[in-house]
């Protein structure tokens, strides 16, 4: 069996697509096609049924998924020695991390650099669950914690939520600096499907709040807005804070704290420059948060 047939397999069972996969493994689409089409003609069962949306994994694929899982984890850690000294580290590591997430890694990633300068980071701004055992990601910073696979769990941060408003929106509607701003003011929320486990609709739901004139699928966008004196919206203290031109209106509403967790997979962990960004999250976080 060719691995490049396992590999276009596994990444067309994560893209849904041809050409997602092709994106991904920097191919041709006629060329996954062909790998994926040896495949089924290889093992004598079809993999995936063709549909006008994409390609739907079938039941056998699914059953062969987590014994591909198995084979990539073994080739990747075939390429690390684990008594390689940090300076002789190369190779990339992938990091998937929420948008105030990425945003504090961001920061700080000139340090990461000098500390691994043959390590490339590459860092997957999303609030989805990815899969670790896919190695869609080697390290992941989640607001929830998994309970299920062969994962490395580490708590590394708690965040807390209040209300910010832009310096004009407070002076246009001195009302959001009281126990008002439920009612009076405009709210600017997540869209449901991008908000992860964080209920901001609920919360201010239970306020009494019922209108959300902007509703967005990124906290970067809620921001904007924000500043643009749209209205109030619920932001994190740790992301907000670095940011002059959001004033916070409220106390931290205590319910609404949310810990996060550093994932990884345990054989993935086992390698050394896994390893080593690993620890130097776990620093940051603890030094900074």
């Amino acid at each position: 069996m060719d691995w490049n047939q396992i590999k276009v397999f596994a990444a067309v069972a994560a893209a849904g697509s041809l050409s997602g996969a092709a994106r991904e493994l920097r191919m041709s689409q006629p060329t996954v096609g062909r790998y994926v089409d040896a495949l089924e003609q290889t093992l004598n069962v079809r993999l995936f049924d063709r549909e006008p949306r994409g390609y739907a994994i079938t039941v056998a694929g699914e059953r062969l998924l987590p014994q591909v899982a198995t084979m990539e984890r073994a080739a990747y850690a075939l390429k690390d020695t684990s008594n390689s000294p940090v300076d002789q580290m190369t190779g990339t590591v992938r990091i998937t991390a929420s948008e105030m997430s990425s945003r504090f890694i961001g920061r700080r990633l000139a340090d990461l650099r000098d500390s691994l300068p043959g390590v490339c980071i590459e860092v997957l701004t999303t609030n989805k669950i990815v899969n670790m055992s896919r190695r869609e990601a080697d390290i992941a910073i989640r607001a929830s914690m998994p309970t299920t696979g062969d994962l490395r769990v580490k708590q590394v941060f708690t965040g807390h939520m209040a209300a910010y408003a832009s310096r004009e929106y407070v002076t246009a509607h001195p009302e959001v600096l009281t126990e008002e701003r439920y009612s009076a003011c405009d709210w600017i929320v997540m869209m449901g499907r991008y908000a992860a486990d964080i209920p901001f609709k609920q919360t201010l739901a239970e306020r009494n709040v019922t209108h959300f004139p902007i509703q967005c699928a990124s906290v970067h966008t809620m921001v904007e807005a924000v500043l643009g004196g749209a209205g109030a919206a619920l932001l994190f203290t740790e992301y907000a804070a670095d940011i002059p031109d959001l004033i916070q209106v409220s106390p931290v509403i205590d319910d609404l704290d949310l810990a996060f967790w550093m994932v990884a997979h345990a054989e993935v962990l086992a390698q050394p420059r896994v390893r080593a960004v690993w620890n130097w999250l776990d620093k940051i976080f603890s030094q900074d948060l």
